[in-house]
């Protein structure tokens, strides 16, 4: 008995192995939401992009809850399946809307934590903001960055 008891662990645990080590590493899944197509250089993320021509935190809010969709290759895909599947968030908008009055920048930072808000009720990813504007850094759990620092971000959020 304690024979056929060592064989089955011993089968057991080569199977989990073997397993192991032929399944396919997975890939991270990143979203790109904004006005710019950001490059991302890294081989251990899938990239998708979901654009738009000019786009603020509100507009951004807005489309979160209208479940935006575009259409490729005849088939529609949807804004809120694809921050739901999404590991990390890039979010690059209000580009153009920059104010270096107070109640301009508090008003962006209200939306922003909004979208966040957002976010946060369809996934858990982690959420990245490329700060085009002089916005403080008084939001928990999201890094505000400059946009040539994308890759230190990843690599940071990975150790």
């Amino acid at each position: 008995m304690k024979k056929k008891i060592l064989v089955i662990f011993l089968l057991s645990i080569s199977t989990c192995i073997t397993i192991y080590r032929f399944m396919p590493n997975k890939k991270e899944n990143i979203l790109v939401i904004g006005e710019e197509k950001i490059e991302i250089i890294n081989n251990n993320y899938n990239i998708k992009y979901f654009l738009y021509d000019k786009i603020t935190y509100k507009e951004l809010i807005n489309s979160i809850k209208n479940n935006d969709y575009i259409t490729s290759k005849n088939k529609k895909i949807y804004l809120n399946k694809l921050i739901y599947s999404s590991d990390y968030i890039v979010i690059s908008a209000n580009k153009n809307t920059c104010k270096e009055n107070k109640r301009a920048n508090r008003l962006k930072i209200d939306y922003l934590i909004k979208l966040i808000t957002e976010i946060n009720k369809i996934s858990t990813s982690k959420i990245i903001i490329v700060n085009y504007c002089n916005i403080s850094n008084k939001i928990k759990d999201v890094k505000l960055i400059n946009k040539s620092k994308i890759n230190v971000i990843l690599n940071e959020f990975r150790t």
